[in-house]
C-alpha cells in the first residue's frame, strides 16, 4: 500500500471514529433502563470473573429472573463482567463499551464493502450510513443492546476473513473465519445466517469454484452451527421461546410479512421510533390489506434481485443480505418478540450497501455534469447529517426510566408494559405511592393478567398497611403464572414480617425450586432456619442439604 493510500485510509478511519463519537456523545450519561436491571444491575454472576465457566454451562448467568432462560449467549455476561470489573455499576462505562463496538463495526463495514466493491467512497458512505442511522440507537444506546454490537463484530470479522480466504486461498483465513463465527453464535443467535451469506457471496462473485473444495469450505460453519444449536437446546431445555404469536404458524407468518415491509419502511423513513412495538397489528387472513400490500412489495423486491443480478450485482447482493439476515427474527421458530428495531442491526449493513452503491451509480452517470454530481454529493452529505441529528435526538429517549417509558407511551398509549415499568419505578425508586398506584391501575385496565403489575400492587398494599390484601394479589398472580419467582419471594417476605415463619419457609422453598441460583432466597432461608420451630425443625437440615 502506497503512502497516499495509507493516508486516505487513515483519514477515512479518523472520519468514522470522530463521527461516531460526536453522534453518540450524548448517550454516555444515560442511566440503566428497561432490561438493564436484569442483565447488569441485579445480575450477581457478572460481579465475579470466577463465574466464567458458568456463562457457558448455565442459562441463569445471562440475566436475573425470567430473562435468564430465554437465550444462550455466554459472551454477553462475560462482556458485562469485564465492564463490572472496570466500572462497577457506573452506566457510563457500559455505554462506552457499546459505542466502541459500534464504531469498530462501522470500520469493519467499511473494509467489508471495500473488499466487495473496491471503491473507497462507496465503502465510506455505506459505513457512515450504518454508523449514524437512528435505528441503531436501540442496539447501541441501550446497554442491554450489547448482544447486537457484540455478535456483529465477530460476524463481520468472520465474513472479512472468508472473503480474504477466497481471494488468497489460504486456509489460515478460513480457520479464523470459522472461529469468529463461533464467537458470533455465542453472542447472539442471529449470527446463524452467516453460512447462507457465504454461499450467496460465492454464488455472486465466485461462480466458477470447484464443487468439492467449496463444500468442504462450508463444512466448518455448518458443523459449528449444528453443535451450537444442540448445546443451546440442551442448556435452555427448549428450542422455540414461545408458542405461535397468533395461535398458528400460518397467521404468524402472515403477520411477519407485514413486519418485513414495516422494517423496510423504518429504514427508509425512521420516524416515530419506539423501543417496544407491543401493539404491532397481527394478521389473520391473506385478504388483510396490509398483508396484500406487503406481498406486492416483497414480490417487487424479489424481482429486483434478479433484474439487478447481472448489471448491478452489488445492489442485488445487498437486497439478499437484508432478507437473509432477517430470517432468524421472522418467527419461523417462535420468539418472544414480534417486532424490534434492534433486529435490524445486521440487516442494516445490506441497506447501507444498497444506498451507497445507488448513490455511486448516479455519481458515475453524472461524472460529466458538475451540477448533477454536486447535487448527488450534497444529497449524500445531507442524508448522513440528517441521520446523525435524528440519532442524537433519539439518544435522549433512553436517558432514564421515566423518559424512556414515557416515550413508549407517547408512541403507543396502550402499552401496558411501559405503564407497569413506571409503576415499579415510582414505587421503589421515586417513593411516590400515589403515582405508582395510578400507573398500576392503568396497567391492569389495559392488561388484567399483567402479573408484574399485581406484584407492584401488592407492594402498594404493604406500604399502605394492608398486608393481607397484598397476599391476595400475590396468590392471584401465582395462580395465573405458577413459575413467578418474584411472587413467592414477596410472599415469603410478608409472612416473615408477620411472624408466620413456617409459611415463609414454604414460599421461599418454592422460589428456590424455580430458581436455584437466587442468593437472596438462600440468605432468607438461612435466616429463617434460626427462627423456625415445631414441625419445621428439619428446616436447618434442609438448608444445609440445599446449600442455603
Amino acid at each position: 500500500m502506497t503512502k497516499n493510500k495509507k493516508f486516505k485510509i487513515g483519514f477515512i478511519l479518523f472520519l468514522i471514529i470522530s463521527t461516531g463519537l460526536i453522534v453518540y456523545s450524548n448517550s454516555i450519561e444515560n442511566e440503566f433502563v428497561w432490561d438493564d436491571s436484569a442483565f447488569v444491575v441485579e445480575n450477581e454472576f457478572i460481579r465475579d470473573m470466577g463465574n466464567l465457566p458458568l456463562y457457558f454451562t448455565q442459562k441463569q448467568t445471562l440475566a436475573k429472573g425470567s430473562l435468564a432462560g430465554q437465550n444462550y449467549r455466554p459472551l454477553v455476561p462475560l462482556s458485562y463482567a469485564i465492564d463490572y470489573l472496570n466500572w462497577g455499576l457506573n452506566p457510563a462505562g457500559y455505554h462506552i463499551t457499546n459505542l466502541c463496538f459500534h464504531i469498530a463495526n462501522s470500520i469493519l463495514v467499511f473494509f467489508l464493502i471495500l473488499l466487495i466493491t473496491r471503491d473507497r467512497i462507496i465503502s465510506l458512505f455505506a459505513s457512515l450510513i450504518f454508523l449514524t442511522h437512528p435505528l441503531q440507537t436501540e442496539a447501541v444506546t441501550w446497554i442491554s443492546g450489547r448482544t447486537n454490537v457484540l455478535f456483529l463484530f465477530f460476524s463481520l470479522i468472520s465474513l472479512i476473513c472468508y472473503i480474504t480466504y477466497r481471494k488468497k486461498e489460504r486456509l489460515l483465513f478460513l480457520f479464523f473465519s470459522a472461529l469468529s463465527f463461533i464467537l458470533a453464535l455465542l453472542s447472539k443467535e442471529m449470527a446463524a445466517t452467516l453460512p447462507l451469506i457465504l454461499i450467496v457471496y460465492d454464488r455472486f462473485y465466485y461462480r466458477r469454484l470447484k464443487v468439492i473444495p467449496t463444500l468442504l469450505g462450508y463444512l466448518p460453519f455448518f458443523a459449528a452451527l449444528e453443535t451450537y444449536l444442540i448445546v443451546r437446546a440442551n442448556i435452555l431445555g427448549r428450542f422455540a421461546q414461545c408458542a405461535w404469536w397468533t395461535g398458528n404458524m400460518y397467521t404468524t407468518l402472515l403477520t411477519m410479512l407485514k413486519s418485513a415491509v414495516y422494517y423496510i419502511q423504518l429504514l427508509i423513513w425512521p420516524a416515530e421510533l419506539c423501543a417496544d412495538h407491543l401493539e404491532f397489528p397481527a394478521a389473520y387472513s391473506i385478504k388483510d390489506p396490509g398483508v396484500l400490500a406487503s406481498l406486492m412489495v416483497l414480490i417487487a423486491l424479489a424481482s429486483l434481485i434478479f433484474l439487478l443480478f447481472r448489471k448491478l450485482k452489488y445492489m442485488s447482493f445487498a437486497i439478499l443480505w437484508f432478507f437473509i439476515t432477517l430470517l432468524p427474527v421472522m418467527n419461523i421458530i417462535p420468539i418472544n418478540i414480534l417486532v424490534a428495531e434492534r433486529f435490524l442491526y445486521l440487516p442494516l449493513v445490506g441497506y447501507a450497501q444498497f444506498i451507497a452503491v445507488l448513490f455511486g451509480f448516479f455519481t458515475i452517470r453524472a461524472r460529466n455534469n458538475i451540477i448533477r454530481r454536486s447535487v448527488i454529493i450534497m444529497t449524500a452529505v445531507a442524508l448522513i447529517v440528517s441521520y446523525s441529528l435524528l440519532t442524537m435526538a433519539r439518544n435522549t429517549a433512553w436517558a432514564d426510566v421515566v423518559t424512556f417509558n414515557m416515550d413508549i407511551i407517547k408512541k403507543y398509549p396502550g402499552n401496558h408494559r411501559a405503564h407497569s415499568n413506571l409503576a415499579d419505578f415510582y414505587m421503589h425508586k421515586y417513593k411516590n405511592l400515589d403515582m405508582a398506584y395510578e400507573e398500576i391501575q392503568v396497567t391492569l385496565s389495559l392488561s388484567p393478567e399483567h402479573n408484574e403489575a399485581r406484584i407492584s400492587l401488592a407492594g402498594y398494599y404493604v406500604e399502605t398497611g394492608r398486608p393481607n390484601k397484598a397476599i391476595q394479589e400475590l396468590k392471584y398472580a401465582i395462580k395465573m403464572q405458577p413459575d413467578l419467582v418474584a411472587a413467592y419471594k414477596y410472599l415469603g417476605a410478608i409472612y416473615t414480617w408477620q411472624g408466620n415463619y413456617n409459611e415463609a419457609v414454604r414460599q421461599y422453598r418454592k422460589a428456590l425450586a424455580l430458581d436455584g441460583t437466587d442468593r437472596e432466597t438462600r440468605e432468607a432461608l438461612r435466616e429463617l432456619a434460626k427462627r423456625v420451630k415445631g414441625p419445621e425443625k428439619s428446616h436447618r437440615a434442609w438448608c444445609r442439604a440445599h446449600g442455603a
